[in-house]
């Protein structure tokens, strides 16, 4: 949805962007380092 909105706006095509909302995802890779000890 926002690189839709960023392409029509480069072209300089009007939209109404109204309100976008996108739910975060946390993702814990397997290279993912412990954090360091105090």
């Amino acid at each position: 949805a926002a690189v839709e909105l960023l392409c029509a706006q480069i072209q300089g095509t009007q939209t109404d962007p109204g309100e976008l909302l996108f739910e975060p995802e946390l993702v814990v890779r397997g290279s993912t380092a412990p954090p360091p000890s105090a």
